[in-house]
């Protein structure tokens, strides 16, 4: 997967290098609440599982209510640049990363918590499956972009 910054800076130099900086800020919130959930995780797995059980489902980009937020996302996923398969690929390592499949000892809603967790990869698998049965070639056309349409199989 190429970076989107790089890609960008290719034709917009400074969308590039403000995109490049996204990126280091995003890995670092990443990194971050990764490390915190793993101690939540570690002083009390029940409501931290339960926490996770009701957020990980839901979980938005953000940007969702900007307009043209989905066509815009499409691009991108039919660009190979960021989709559901990428998703897919940060929960299960998520799930790994914080062992979720290996807590024992739960009480009954740690237990609903972990089960509903580790059925999310199967979910999310499903999700791109559809997406990819679904896409037929299609043309855009954004303001940001300069009006100029394109079309993306």
């Amino acid at each position: 997967m190429e970076q989107p910054g790089k890609i960008a800076s290719e034709h917009e130099p400074l969308i590039g290098e403000v995109l490049s900086n996204v990126a280091k800020e995003e890995a670092r919130h990443y990194t971050f609440y990764r490390s915190i959930f793993k101690e939540v995780l570690a002083r009390d797995p029940n409501r931290g599982l339960a926490s996770a059980a009701e957020v990980m489902p839901s979980i938005d980009m953000p940007g969702i209510n900007m307009p043209h937020f989905r066509e815009m996302a499409d691009v991108i996923r039919r660009a190979q640049i960021y989709g559901p398969r990428d998703y897919l690929k940060i929960v299960e390592e998520q799930i790994k990363y914080w062992a979720i499949d290996a807590f024992t000892g739960l009480d009954e809603v740690g237990k609903r918590a972990q089960e509903k967790i580790l059925a999310i990869p199967a979910r999310l698998e499903r999700v791109a499956e559809a997406m990819e049965s679904r896409t037929k070639a299609k043309s855009f056309s954004f303001a940001v972009a300069f009006g100029k349409e394109f079309s993306m199989a």
